[in-house]
């Protein structure tokens, strides 16, 4: 539950995507998707974390993201997609009569993929291993947000739609950033890290700027703010990308994501859970003074 705790820097875990279709046996895997599985657990676990939120991709069997959506539809060009989605190209097709994509044209160059994360159905559940011994702990998630509902739209990042309309986790995190006396750190981690993870790491550093700059004084006393403008100024608002909780589409776009996002505000971290003390290779190598990360990675590595 959203609590409102008397702690200098409230965390909140924002966890993209995690679901069947995007790992390991769905129809858009991502190679390593079910390896951040633990590493996500692990997180809502600690005590820096006070609020989780996890959002899927809920789409109907129509939705224009689909390549199944436009196979009697107008297809122009034949550029070809790399990897998994290779079979399918990159398209222009015809816009919804309801949204004016490109005015004056009726047309808009949109990225097709195979059906997934159909609303309620496996793929669209949070990742769960069949053999039973690998989920999501949706226990520990305190918040659970549905995009990519609407069948003319999509939405790749959290916070707005692909016209510009704010959503529901638009509004909660502007109100905190705007009321809560805390410091704020954003921890955003899932699939994919060259998608939804890095344009809502994108937005939320956009509405954070939005917020701010609408609470400058002078900007309070034009148009007349609610509670103290100095509070918010002095307020820290932090947005970290946790690199190995999250997968790419490929280690090279999950990496060129990850630099991208350092020559911004956005701050790349990692979480490294510790190999419990009775595990004998871990204390030999603790004792030649590595570092978690690097024993982790000695016997991931088989090293």
């Amino acid at each position: 539950m959203f609590h409102r705790e008397a702690v200098p820097e409230y965390g909140i875990l924002l966890i993209i995507d995690v679901q069947n279709d995007f790992c390991e046996g769905g129809s858009i895997a991502r190679k390593g998707g079910r390896k951040i599985v633990p590493i996500i657990n692990d997180l809502m676990k600690q005590d820096r974390i006070h609020l989780v939120v996890a959002t899927q991709d809920w789409h109907p069997k129509n939705h224009i993201s689909f390549a199944s959506s436009h196979m009697d539809g107008e297809r122009v060009g034949t550029e070809p997609l790399q990897g998994e989605i290779a079979p399918f190209k990159r398209a222009l097709v015809r816009s919804p009569n309801t949204v004016s994509y490109a005015p004056g044209t009726g047309k808009v160059d949109k990225m097709l993929w195979p059906d997934h994360c159909v609303a309620g159905s496996i793929g669209s559940g949070f990742y769960y291993q069949q053999s039973g011994d690998l989920w999501l702990d949706y226990k520990n998630i305190d918040l659970i947000y549905r995009k990519g509902t609407d069948s003319e739209l999509d939405a790749y990042d959290v916070l707005w739609d692909e016209i510009g309309r704010p959503s529901a986790l638009h509004f909660l995190f502007e109100s905190m950033i705007r009321n809560m006396d805390n410091d704020l750190a954003f921890y955003i981690v899932g699939i994919a890290t060259d998608g939804c993870v890095a344009y809502t790491a994108d937005r939320l550093v956009q509405l954070i700027s939005s917020v701010k700059e609408q609470h400058e004084p002078k900007v309070c006393m034009e148009r007349g703010c609610f509670g103290d403008p100095k509070a918010s100024l002095d307020k820290k608002v932090t947005v970290k990308v946790v690199s190995n909780a999250c997968v790419g589409t490929s280690e090279e776009e999950h990496q060129n994501a990850l630099e991208r996002l350092k020559t911004t505000s956005i701050e790349v971290v990692e979480h490294i859970i510790p190999f419990p003390h009775n595990c004998g290779r871990a204390a030999e190598l603790r004792k030649d003074g590595l570092t978690e990360a690097e024993i982790t990675y000695i016997i991931e590595e088989g090293k």
